[in-house]
């Protein structure tokens, strides 16, 4: 689903309710990471409603949706605020890149949707993310069963790391760590 978002470049797949509820969750957050950042147009929302955030948007771009590989970056630099980051690879090799965080509020997973991407993912936001923090991931439960991999890789995850999801809201999983 495509959902336009007035004054940004390209769309979001997230739905309206989907993006109120992050940014609900980055009402009292200084540092949050999103993993598939696809053309920046959601995180972009985000960052001019929580001015004070800083944001770190990570993609390899591997998926290229309706432009190229250049385009989305380019739509990405066009969404650009002040308060926002990017880091073109994945999210493991920002971990290798500078392993000095594990300061991070809120880690947004929406990323590689294959089992093994997204369990990666989790496990590498987990590492990031500080003590009491929260991971949102973008595609839980959903019918598309090309996405089933994410709903196998969170529900092991919880179990791998006695954690559970705290609410959803859409596809949206909300796992506070």
């Amino acid at each position: 689903m495509r959902n336009a978002i007035d004054g940004h470049a390209g769309y979001s797949i997230l739905t309206p309710a989907e993006r109120a509820a992050v940014l609900n969750a980055i009402d009292t957050c200084s540092a949050v990471l999103e993993i598939g950042t696809f053309q920046g147009t959601t995180v972009s929302e985000w960052a001019k409603r929580r001015p004070m955030a800083s944001f770190l948007s990570v993609d390899n771009f591997s998926w290229v949706g309706d432009g190229s590989r250049r385009e989305n970056i380019g739509r990405w630099i066009d969404n650009q605020q002040p308060n926002m980051r990017l880091f073109v690879g994945t999210v493991q090799e920002l971990f290798d890149f500078c392993s000095y965080f594990p300061h991070l509020d809120l880690v947004i997973v929406d990323g590689d949707h294959s089992y093994q991407a997204c369990k990666k993912d989790l496990a590498t936001a987990k590492a990031l993310l500080r003590i009491g923090g929260t991971i949102a991931v973008h595609d839980y439960a959903t019918d598309n069963p090309s996405l089933c991999g994410v709903t196998k890789a969170v529900d092991e995850f919880c179990a791998e790391y006695h954690v559970s999801i705290h609410h959803t809201k859409g596809t949206v999983a909300f796992i506070q760590c």
